[in-house]
């Protein structure tokens, strides 16, 4: 009976769903005809790898276009992502227009979004359980799991700004988390997960159709922050409020992010001897388009093939969390399929010339 009843409540829904599509495209199409009264000097970077003057003002459409749909359906979870979110993307925002904000300070901001989520949690003892032998029992409900949390927020806003390189690549990869964490929520009949997750795909969908392939704008650091936050803030919710489903699920759901920040943390730390923090051209995504430039030529078709060819990098994970996410074993074989399929492709792509220069 519940089930049926949120049937009908997503039939209802669907105005909502195809307006907020709407939305999105039209915010995205105003910003990307008019970014040169929003931009006050040109974006460079090594990781670049388009040729022309993009707006970077995607977030701020998507941003607005969520906003407006948390005051129409009434949708507090969406309302309080919102609010936690405003310090890092006023932050992110402010970089995407003037491209002046310290990596130092863009993190801080991230982190005290981050904190300003998981306190009320930690202080109304409503963060999720993490399933752990023995320690377990000592770590839930206490300050350590709640700064855990914090750090894990802002590496999953990290690794989607990572991977933000590439036309559709971040908001194709957002776009099947979203789905995933949907259809979790709808098994678990959770409604308001469902209800929020619904709204944003549908907003994502309205970018990736001005976004993608032709790259008429991108999400900027102020979208890839906010994206990645939401689909962070949405998964502990989800795990939060479902007890009963394994919190490890979590990693499968946010593979791609998570792999991306802790892959490229490990190899500059570690394997590059080199600061963890400084940006290069040796993401999978940019080895990737190197290689496609040499025979394709063109560099915008180059860039928009990046995304297809690594669908299995940003699909796969969620497929195989909507299969596996109440067994826990099932759950950690999708992680190590997972883990061989994106090193197998990482390792079988070739260094490209422009890895040496760093960033």
């Amino acid at each position: 009976m519940l089930r049926f009843s949120i049937a009908n409540q997503l039939i209802n829904d669907t105005t909502f769903f195809f307006s907020a599509l709407l939305s999105g495209f039209l915010f995205c199409i105003f910003f990307s005809k008019s970014f040169k009264v929003f931009e006050t000097s040109t974006y460079e970077a090594v990781q670049k790898i388009h040729d022309s003057h993009v707006s970077r003002l995607g977030g701020l459409g998507i941003f607005i276009s969520i906003g407006i749909y948390s005051c129409f359906m009434s949708n507090g979870l969406l309302f309080n992502l919102l609010f936690c979110a405003l310090p890092m993307f006023i932050v992110a925002l402010i970089e995407d227009v003037r491209h002046n904000i310290k990596p130092l300070i863009r993190m801080a901001a991230i982190l005290l979004s981050a904190v300003i989520f998981i306190i009320p949690l930690y202080q109304n003892n409503l963060m999720p359980l993490i399933e752990i032998p023995i320690i377990g029992s000592y770590l839930n409900g206490t300050w350590i799991l709640a700064v855990l949390l914090i750090i894990s927020i802002s590496g999953v806003v990290n690794g989607v700004n990572m991977i933000d390189g590439a036309n559709g690549l971040s908001s194709f990869a957002i776009l099947t988390i979203l789905i995933s964490i949907s259809f979790i929520a709808l098994n678990q009949s959770d409604y308001h997960i469902l209800s929020a997750s619904l709204i944003t795909i549908a907003v994502i969908l309205g970018f990736i159709l001005v976004n993608y392939p032709w790259g008429k704008i991108f999400l900027g650091d102020s979208g890839a922050y906010f994206l990645g936050f939401s689909v962070s803030i949405l998964t502990i919710q989800l795990y939060a409020r479902n007890a009963e489903l394994p919190f490890w699920g979590a990693i499968l759901i946010l593979f791609y992010p998570v792999m991306e920040v802790l892959f490229s943390f490990t190899r500059k730390a570690l394997v590059q001897r080199k600061t963890p923090f400084s940006p290069d051209t040796e993401h999978l995504h940019l080895k990737l388009f190197f290689m496609l430039k040499k025979s394709i030529k063109v560099n915008w078709v180059a860039n928009s093939f990046v995304t297809p060819c690594l669908v299995l990098i940003w699909l796969v994970p969620p497929l195989l969390s909507i299969i596996s996410f109440q067994n826990v074993v099932s759950i950690w074989i999708g992680v190590f399929l997972s883990s061989i399929i994106y090193m197998g492709i990482y390792f079988a792509l070739p260094v490209n010339s422009m890895s040496k220069k760093g960033k």
